[in-house]
């Protein structure tokens, strides 16, 4: 039987996240003590369902992560089934994450998403921030994904398919990819290839970029120098001697490691 506080936290749960609601709120979960609650309520980071604890158990409930730094970009292959009803995308910092709630492909290459904020570490209890309202499902099998941290937030997208991105913005500090079933009624298959870095851009932008949140530049013939540009504007900084400026580390480095004379 579905316990009434469970149904109550469920309904919550339905009324903030992703499209894997609409079925995975009627399947049961089974808690060790013998209660039933809403699989929508199993892992969802927030105050236990079951009154023993037991849905919301750390080694069950433990995600496939890995750490996306910003200018990096990798493959996840996730092995799908169709009672995941979504794939979570979630970029995470110590406290919180932000959540892509992929839902299914589109005729046009695109995807069928949601983008959430302030979300949970398990991606739960958010705020919505955009939301594309079209048909499609994944069909269950190995799916591939491309995946990039930029200075914005993330980018999504199907293997072959990067014209067509769903994008998650996030704060510069969230560095930990996650990947979850949105309805966690089996565990799901997540691999993760190396990481690419290409960040910074080469060659190096000649003045601070409007649409790059956070980047350093250097200064032509002041090696210990450097300008800090944040949303297109500049200030200008110098390195604690005998450091000097390196533009691809993004940082002060030691002179005897840098190929600059000024």
């Amino acid at each position: 039987m579905l316990k009434p506080w469970a149904l109550v936290s469920a309904l919550l749960l339905v009324a903030g996240s992703g499209e894997a609601s609409s079925t995975c709120f009627l399947r049961k979960f089974h808690c060790d003590n013998g209660d039933e609650i809403s699989m929508w309520g199993k892992c969802d980071g927030g105050q236990s369902d079951c009154r023993d604890l037991s849905d919301e158990k750390p080694a069950m409930c433990a995600v496939p992560n890995t750490t996306l730094a910003v200018g990096d970009s990798l493959t996840a292959t996730v092995r799908y089934d169709s009672n995941h009803n979504s794939i979570v995308f979630l970029l995470c910092g110590d406290q919180g994450c932000n959540g892509l709630w992929l839902d299914g492909p589109l005729s046009s290459g695109g995807m069928k998403y949601e983008a959430d904020s302030g979300c949970n570490l398990l991606g739960f209890q958010c705020s919505l921030v955009w939301h594309t309202f079209a048909d499609g499902t994944f069909l269950t099998g190995d799916l591939v994904f491309g995946v990039e941290r930029n200075a914005t937030g993330l980018s999504v997208w199907r293997e072959g398919l990067q014209e067509h991105t769903a994008f998650l913005p996030a704060p510069l500090e969230y560095t930990n990819l996650k990947v979850r079933p949105g309805c966690w009624d089996t565990n799901m298959d997540v691999q993760f290839g190396d990481a690419v870095s290409s960040w910074p851009p080469v060659p190096a932008p000649s003045q601070c970029p409007p649409a790059v949140e956070y980047l350093l530049l250097p200064v032509a013939a002041r090696c210990g120098e450097y300008i800090v540009c944040i949303r297109g504007i500049p200030q200008r900084k110098r390195c604690p001697s005998p450091t000097q400026f390196n533009y691809s580390r993004q940082t002060c480095d030691l002179s005897a490691n840098m190929p600059c004379k000024g």
